[in-house]
């Protein structure tokens, strides 16, 4: 009984560490917002540290969880 408490302990946790934070996005510019779409794991760490990149212009972008 012990043992099969440990796995599913251990399976719960794998789990759980592997799931990668997605969120939608967007960024506003004259007056509207422009959807950038779903971000996930290190694009999204990214984006919301430095800014989303159009051209030669970085915004701000504005993110939901769900």
């Amino acid at each position: 009984m012990k043992t099969a408490t440990m796995i599913i302990a251990l399976v719960g946790a794998s789990y759980l560490s592997s799931c990668k934070k997605c969120q939608d996005c967007h960024y506003d510019h004259n007056g509207m917002e422009h959807e950038i779409g779903e971000l996930c794991g290190d694009d999204l760490k990214d984006a919301e540290a430095n800014g989303y990149a159009v051209g030669d212009t970085v915004y701000t972008i504005h993110c939901e969880e769900h």
